[in-house]
């Protein structure tokens, strides 16, 4: 391998087309399926150079390997094969193996105390972050919030949907922390992984040792709260709020796809004592944030001569989130050195063929928006139509809103069943009535549904052209 500044681009690339082949493979499973078996694979090898291309990950242990291998690994295969552009063939190991690491540095965790794992990730701090007038406000106040630890006491709350900032954020205050306080006590920690860990202390026997580590924490880094109000989930909502109780110093920042406000949450005393902080909200990116990430991720991959046009063509064509967006350029970068092409000769049509497979169509719908439409047209909060009431007209809306879902969006049904706190089997029945009654001729429905479906148009339209 030469040296450590072509290896570390490497590693950078790999990460990022994994990311795309994982939002590619969360299409195909429910979001449960995701966080259970693959969101934990770890990426260890990646050889573009071979043919078909070479993917490695590591599983947890031999057993899991295999199973994952015959569950998954066509699907993993096809999904790489869809974002690389080139036949690729997936390796698992497990992490009792010992094999060299193809093309990929091991990352370092950031600097802290002896004995003391972090989890943070030390390239996402506040210089890298790409500010624009949708992410402002939020990154001046977690830059302010970062400034002033441990004086900065209230709970704060980033706010956004997936992909645009929030998690970014939540790390550039840790980092910013250890820099100035190496000896401060912090974790990040996800909301799945968090569960994951209570859960396996309930069964080892170990609660106690569970809340002594997260309860010695000085700066608590929540990320996706959302996760917690969902069904069975919420034994872990009871253990933070406990921890946050029993350690009335401890200070956290948490992020969020919704507003506490419309989180159907069964603790009220933690919803209270998080909305008694600061809520910040990450908009959807405008199109000169978007068109100022591409150019930085651009320069970054070394591809700085990149034309504005080609800059534009990716901006204008990934608009849902920042990993979309950094995975579009990734690709541009490995393409045209494979193709032996400098940044300024590469073109628009170019473009069209390298990054094909990982457009969207044009009017993709987002869950969010629709949720969001239906709810103030029927006059209902989102956390009401997510929530418990079984109200006659708050379960029609609430089925509409399903059916809208599955027609104007690629979701499948287990996630459109997470988002409103449901199992995927009564979003099936909910699409299967209306699309019965719609059968049998009913022109007020139809009239009704291409009504809100012209809303949730123009309200994507308006976020897409911020």
């Amino acid at each position: 391998m030469s040296g450590g500044g072509e290896s570390s681009a490497l590693a950078n690339d790999a990460d990022a087309i994994w990311e795309q082949v994982l939002e590619h493979i969360g299409q195909e499973l429910s979001s449960q399926e995701m966080s259970d078996y693959l969101q934990h694979l770890e990426l260890v090898g990646f050889d573009m150079e071979s043919d078909p291309c070479e993917f490695t990950l590591m599983v947890q242990n031999d057993l899991l390997s295999q199973w994952v291998d015959q569950s998954y690994g066509k699907l993993i295969a096809v999904k790489c094969t869809e974002v690389v552009g080139a036949e690729c063939n997936i390796n698992f190991k497990s992490r009792g193996q010992i094999f060299p690491i193809h093309g990929i540095e091991q990352s370092v965790d950031s600097p802290h105390i002896s004995g003391w794992e972090t989890h943070l990730i030390p390239r996402l701090t506040f210089e890298r972050f790409v500010q624009g007038k949708c992410n402002q406000a939020a990154f001046d106040a977690a830059l302010q919030a970062a400034q002033e630890e441990p004086k900065f006491k209230v709970p704060m709350v980033i706010i956004g949907d997936s992909g645009i900032g929030k998690t970014h954020l939540l790390h550039a205050i840790g980092n910013y922390v250890l820099i100035h306080s190496p000896a401060a006590r912090l974790r990040y920690v996800r909301a799945n992984q968090f569960l994951t860990q209570m859960l396996e202390a309930l069964q080892s026997n170990a609660v106690d040792l569970f809340r002594a580590e997260f309860g010695s924490v000085d700066l608590l880094l929540f990320d996706d709260l959302h996760f917690l109000s969902e069904g069975k989930k919420r034994r872990a909502e009871e253990e933070l709020q406990s921890l946050l109780d029993d350690n009335p110093n401890m200070r956290i920042v948490c992020t969020s796809t919704q507003p506490l406000r419309d989180l159907p949450m069964d603790r009220i005393g933690l919803k209270d004592r998080l909305s008694g902080g600061v809520q910040l909200e990450v908009q959807k990116l405008d199109s000169v944030t978007r068109l100022a990430i591409t150019r930085a991720k651009a320069y970054e991959e070394g591809l700085g001569d990149l034309s504005d046009e080609c800059c534009g063509y990716i901006a204008a064509h990934f608009c849902e989130s920042v990993r979309q967006i950094e995975g579009a350029v990734t690709m541009v970068s490995v393409r045209s050195r494979g193709q032996d092409y400098s940044s300024e000769n590469i073109t628009v049509g170019d473009l069209e063929q390298w990054v094909a497979l990982m457009i969207k169509a044009p009017m993709s719908m987002d869950i969010g928006t629709i949720k969001k439409i239906v709810a103030e047209t029927y006059h209902f909060s989102q956390a009401e139509l997510t929530g418990k009431s079984r109200k006659k007209a708050v379960v029609r809306a609430r089925h509409i809103a399903m059916y809208l879902c599955k027609t104007l969006t690629q979701s499948s049904y287990p996630d459109i069943g997470d988002s409103f706190n449901r199992d995927h089997t009564t979003v099936i029945h909910a699409v299967e009535k209306i699309q019965g009654e719609l059968d049998e001729g009913d022109t007020a429905l139809n009239n009704e549904l291409q009504r809100l479906t012209e809303r949730c148009e123009a309200a994507r339209k308006r976020e897409l052209s911020r």
